[in-house]
């Protein structure tokens, strides 16, 4: 016998005649089981489908982020006007989400205290987004949707200045849960470039359609689950006060430690301005005057703003300020930097 033949030539050749014959029945179409139709067909897709888990919190998450880059992006594109509108979300497969992916295209990893998140977008769409940086805002939206080239390297650094104002959007839609603070971004072409798992490894994949002037394109978010698994009893709770339902006890610890937390008053007498010039001509022994008169009121400064009006005077040998009140809203309080 050969090696790795089963049969024998002699084997085979009396089969075949056998058949030939009648004397034996041929397959049908490889089926395991007589009756055909009582059998149902095995698919491997099929049976790993998973139903998307009902999570509240991460579909207003999903809506954070699609208000916060509606909003920059509008004071960034005046012309072009960027837009994104939540589709929603669904459980898959990576390899499912990386077949289904462009080549070339725009694949953003975002690397998170937890994990890998991934952003895709369409080529045509980053460029057509540098064109409106570099002021091509009347840029022919067909002419670069017919050009699937790879972005440059110019255009890659441009895109991810601009990246760095989506990522921002998407930090503050998750602010509440204080998770997914991005840490890096990297931005490649090719879907092999950006794995963020294994292609075994389900996802949730958060669809988005993203308007730019004429043109309209998908925009997708990857979250791997097991980015998100520790944190499912959040994102299947209810946002509350504008932020995410949270531990009682935890919410009262958070405060000690935020109470906990040290800030610096600064007394301003008054103030001048002066050219640059007249600032670099000041030598020891100059005078200063100052916009205030003796006896006027100081201003206690905290965070930057004037907070309070005080009278300075001195206690025990020691400078002091006694607080007579509040500055609000309708005062001008801020310092200038």
């Amino acid at each position: 016998m050969a090696g790795g033949q089963i049969l024998e030539e002699e084997e085979i050749q009396t089969l075949l005649e056998g058949l030939d014959q009648g004397s034996l029945e041929g397959g049908r179409g490889g089926a395991l089981h007589p009756d055909e139709d009582d059998v149902a067909p095995y698919h491997f897709s099929e049976a790993e489908e998973e139903e998307s888990p009902e999570l509240p919190a991460f579909d207003v998450v999903a809506q954070r982020f699609e208000r916060f880059f509606n909003d920059s992006m509008a004071g960034d594109f005046p012309v072009l006007r960027p837009s994104l509108s939540y589709q929603g979300y669904d459980l898959d497969r990576f390899g499912v989400v990386a077949e289904e992916a462009s080549s070339p295209g725009v694949y953003v990893v975002l690397q998170t205290p937890q994990g890998k998140l991934l952003m895709s977008i369409e080529v045509e769409v980053a460029r057509t987004m540098v064109g409106a940086v570099l002021g091509e805002e009347h840029q022919n939206l067909e002419e670069s949707e017919s050009e699937k080239r790879e972005l440059t390297r110019i255009e890659q650094r441009l895109f991810l200045r601009l990246l760095q104002s989506m990522a921002q959007d998407l930090e503050r839609a998750w602010e509440p849960l204080y998770i997914n603070k991005i840490q890096d971004i990297r931005l490649e072409s090719y879907i092999r470039d950006a794995s963020i798992v294994r292609r075994d490894v389900r996802v949730f994949r958060v669809s988005y359609s993203l308007t730019l002037g004429d043109m309209e394109c998908p925009m997708l978010l990857v979250y791997p689950l097991p980015v998100l698994d520790p944190y499912m009893d959040l994102l299947r709770g209810d946002f509350l006060a504008g932020g995410a339902e949270v531990d009682e006890e935890w919410r009262q610890e958070f405060q000690k430690e935020v109470f906990r937390a040290e800030t610096y008053l600064s007394v301003v007498l008054g103030r001048t301005h002066m050219t640059l010039r007249e600032l670099l001509k000041l030598e020891p022994g100059e005078l200063l005057y100052l916009d205030s008169q003796p006896g006027d009121p100081v201003e206690v400064v905290a965070g930057e703003q004037t907070r309070w009006r005080a009278e300075a005077g001195k206690v025990d040998g020691q400078v002091a300020v006694r607080l007579l009140h509040k500055v609000d809203g309708n005062e001008d309080g801020e310092v200038a930097k």
